[in-house]
């Protein structure tokens, strides 16, 4: 029963970070920042994991594929 623990941990971590991983990959290729406004994003999408990629997300990307 010791490791019932850690599969809903997981369940719940690997989703949040594959998320992030997305969108900070998002942000270093897609991203056509302006002077310093990529370098801001990532380092809000690295300093704000998963939140911060959300802010991504809904800030920003959702922005940039209505532009298309």
């Amino acid at each position: 029963m010791r490791n019932a623990i850690p599969f809903p941990i997981l369940g719940a971590f690997l989703p949040l970070f594959a998320f992030w991983v997305w969108m900070l990959i998002d942000c270093v290729t897609k991203d056509p920042g302006v002077g310093n406004d990529k370098v801001v994003w990532v380092i809000v999408i690295c300093l704000g994991g998963a939140p911060g990629g959300a802010i991504y997300y809904f800030a920003r990307r959702r922005r940039r594929l209505k532009l298309r």
